[in-house]
């Protein structure tokens, strides 16, 4: 009886393991290999599973030893199921220990050492091979109690502790969005729902957008990303570029810090949501109450996200974090990476953050991997290392993750460490980028960068593309004043270099 529970407990588990991805960040290549373990594509979903396993993937090393233990796409293999096992347990993951343990323990000793051989095997293949122990970020503990506070430019005397207090000012303009959308798949929510809502011809069109975004040392915003969405918020997106907010500085020195806005009915209160879309609200309500007892780890970290978004929705004090928690501890890296970046944002616990990003990033999620690399280029609470922070963005960007890939580019052009220079590499990073990221001026600052160093130089085209990245720039209201003096060192001496 104690196997058929281990069965029913891996298969029921991850089955509730499997999140969304629309109304939900995504996660990394490991999604596929779930989405055909819950179509019962067995066979697909091991050797999917079993590529995963190959980066370093803890939780495939979990998953690929309960396939094996069942017969999910393999012939079912104690041994094996018990080498997976083990190498999950090696990174402490889940209840792992717990299954080594049990399965052990039904085995001869000689048995046992054909394990212990097999395990040491497996472990110098996945585990050395693949050892990101190296890569790790280290923390500057004698600042971790030192917090970012925030300047306000209109009095610099003035200064905030929590930049997330702060609110964008609500974007004025028509909603255009003909249905705002939750799939079922998205958490129970549909379409339909809505409809009564958003077919009054007397009210505007909602959106809701959640949205993530870099806080340069300046207070500009940039690198937005989309957290969760409904309806078009194509035009709050486009509204977002140029927007300050406080100016984060630690220890007297302007630092990058991580903002997320709410727009649209994610920043609406529970009085504005009762005045406006009434129903609305109660039909939301209802379809996320079976979230609210479910104690699977999908399920707390889904309904922490709807909490977090829906900021007029009822909770206890400290809900939201211990869900999150809950989640992560069960070894969930999309719960791990939004509990760390929440710790790291409100500034609660930063060595906390990083412990859970770390987790996050070990399993190859991207947005984990791309938040731990800027942090390790940026964040005042770490031993700033560019090797380290190139090695989980690059990481990040062969997941096509579009800002870890223009800061791989960054790294390679202007590092530092001149042994982490690669012209021709940075120049190829940045081709992915072309029509991704050309209303981006720090794109075509790169770019600008890599004209002047290609061999053979191209100057003109350096000084080309410079002047439109700080005219961009000067237009989104950034602080342009270091390429500035780069593009006067270009142009004066004696050379002078002119528009074609």
């Amino acid at each position: 009886m104690k196997f058929l529970k281990l069965s029913i407990t891996f298969k029921q588990g991850l089955a509730f393991l499997l999140l969304p991805t629309a109304f939900l960040a995504t996660a990394s290549d490991i999604n596929v290999a779930d989405k055909f373990f819950e179509q019962e594509k067995y066979a697909q979903a091991i050797a999917e599973y079993r590529l995963v396993a190959q980066e370093g993937n803890v939780r495939a090393y979990y998953q690929l030893g309960g396939m094996n233990y069942l017969g999910f796409g393999t012939e079912k293999n104690i041994k094996q199921a018990l080498v997976w096992y083990s190498l999950a347990a090696k990174h402490y993951h889940g209840n792992a220990k717990d299954i080594v343990d049990n399965l052990r323990g039904e085995l001869a000793k000689e048995q046992q050492a054909e394990i212990d051989h097999l395990v040491t095997d497996f472990q110098q293949k996945f585990s050395i091979e693949n050892d990101k122990s190296a890569f790790l970020p280290v923390i500057d503990k004698t600042d971790l109690t030192t917090k970012v506070n925030f300047i306000d430019n209109d009095d610099p005397s003035v200064l905030h502790e929590n930049l997330d207090k702060q609110v964008l000012d609500a974007i004025d303009f028509s909603f255009e969005s003909d249905v705002m959308e939750f799939s079922e798949e998205d958490g129970g929510f549909g379409g339909d729902a809505f409809m009564d809502e958003l077919s009054d011809p007397t009210k505007d069109k909602p959106y809701f957008l959640v949205v993530d975004a870099e806080v340069a040392p300046d207070g500009s915003l940039r690198d937005f990303s989309s957290v969760q969405t409904m309806g078009d918020t194509k035009k709050a997106m486009e509204s977002l570029p140029g927007n300050k907010l406080l100016q984060p500085i630690f220890k007297s020195e302007n630092v990058a810090f991580v903002h997320r806005s709410h727009l649209g009915l994610a920043s609406y209160d529970v009085f504005k949501m009762k005045n406006e879309y009434p129903s609305l609200k109660v039909k939301i309500k209802r379809m996320i109450s079976p979230l609210k007892d479910n104690d699977l780890p999908k399920a707390q970290y889904q309904y922490a996200m709807v909490l977090m978004s829906f900021t007029w929705l009822k909770r206890e004090e400290g809900e939201v974090e211990q869900l999150l928690k809950n989640a992560a501890d069960a070894g969930y890296a999309l719960a791990q990476y939004e509990y760390g970046l929440k710790l790291y944002r409100e500034q609660k616990d930063p060595q906390q953050a990083f412990y859970w990003l770390t987790k996050a990033s070990e399993q190859g999620l991207a947005q984990a991997e791309y938040r731990l690399g800027r942090f390790l280029l940026d964040s005042p609470w770490l031993e700033n290392d560019e090797a380290k922070a190139l090695y989980w963005l690059e990481s990040a960007a062969n997941k096509k993750h579009l800002t870890a890939t223009r800061k791989v580019a960054e790294i390679k052009l202007l590092a530092e460490n001149k042994q982490l220079r690669d012209i021709e590499g940075a120049i190829s990073y940045l081709a992915k980028l072309e029509d991704e990221q050309r209303n981006n001026p720090e794109y075509h600052f790169l770019r600008a960068i890599a004209y002047n160093s290609a061999e053979p130089r191209d100057r003109a085209a350096a000084v080309s593309t410079l002047r439109k990245a700080i005219f961009m720039g000067s237009d989104y209201n950034w602080d342009v004043s270091d390429w500035q003096e780069r593009l006067t060192k270009w142009t004066t001496g004696s050379v002078t270099v002119t528009d074609l």
